[in-house]
């Protein structure tokens, strides 16, 4: 059985950068998956759309900044009953 998922996730953000290295933003998202089986029986898509907040953190690695290291805490509010 075959139990790889994908994942397609775009979203729309907003950031304010508050510290050289921090910024806060706030934005939509939309995330699916699809898995071969699952809880819910075989081939099933799970959705969830919402409203992203969080803060992020960004290190450029290289001395161009063209590529940096980028992580953060963040938090999807689901605006589906």
């Amino acid at each position: 059985m075959n139990t790889t998922a994908t994942a397609l996730q775009p979203n729309t953000r907003v950031g304010y950068r508050v510290q050289p290295h921090l910024s806060v933003y706030a934005g939509w998202d939309w995330h699916r998956f699809t898995a071969d089986a699952s809880f819910a029986g075989s081939n099933n898509d799970f959705e969830e759309p919402g409203y992203a907040v969080g803060l992020q953190f960004e290190h450029p690695i290289t001395r161009s900044e063209s590529v940096a290291f980028s992580c953060g805490p963040g938090h999807l509010q689901s605006h589906r009953s």
